[in-house]
């Protein structure tokens, strides 16, 4: 064992202590390992015995000089009883079946309300971008329009060029909306469906490999 993994464990045993404590007995055996050398190491870790004890010495001299401090219990290592907590704790594989089976009435509804509602929406943006599409063309027809105008009336023909771009342009910013949007929700959308669908049955996994 190295002089680091030595103060190391200590720091890991005294981590019931105040910051401040813990911190000042640290530094005191860092000085302690320090004023021995690096060449007499080994010899300062054989005569500290282990970190374990003397990290319970200075826990001990803590809790004697400050008998208003109640010690808090730790948890042995080799302990079961967080296991059997956390097993009792586990939802049983029969009883979230049969809570899906009761909720169905109400839950296939709503998905199916969500992905009516999804599909909906999905069909909604792909109509306005149709319709900016369409836009596109037309305010191109209208341009070649204008400038045809220009040719016979100037002032006419400047105005309806003016209409063609000005359509040319909404379209332009609708599509790159809507390709945005499609971009962003669409994944979003099936992502959700997705994680709804497996919800009931990630709990069934979890408990089904705790059981194996």
């Amino acid at each position: 064992m190295t002089k680091t993994e030595f103060m190391r464990q200590i720091s890991k045993e005294l981590s019931i202590l105040p910051e401040e404590e813990r911190i000042s007995a640290l530094k005191y055996y860092e000085e302690y390992f320090d004023e021995a050398g690096a060449e007499n190491e080994q010899s300062v870790i054989s005569e500290l015995e282990s970190p374990k004890a003397v990290a319970e010495s200075i826990l001990e001299e803590f809790y004697q000089n400050n008998p208003n401090i109640a010690r808090p219990k730790v948890q042995p290592e080799n302990s079961f009883e967080p296991l059997v907590a956390e097993e009792k704790q586990r939802f049983p594989l029969w009883a979230i079946l049969l809570i899906c089976v009761c909720a169905s009435p109400i839950i296939f509804p709503m998905a199916g309300a969500v992905f009516v509602a999804a599909v909906a929406a999905v069909c909604v943006l792909f109509a306005i971008f149709i319709v900016s599409i369409v836009l596109f063309f037309v305010g191109i027809v209208v341009c070649v329009s204008g400038i045809i105008a220009m040719f016979t009336n100037f002032a006419t023909g400047f105005l309806i060029l003016g209409s063609g771009m000005v359509l040319i342009g909404i379209s332009i910013i609708f599509t790159a909306l809507i390709v945005n949007l499609y971009i962003v929700l669409i994944p979003k959308i099936i992502r959700g469906i997705v994680n709804v669908c497996k919800l009931p049955f990630r709990n069934s996994m979890e408990n089904g490999g705790a059981l194996a």
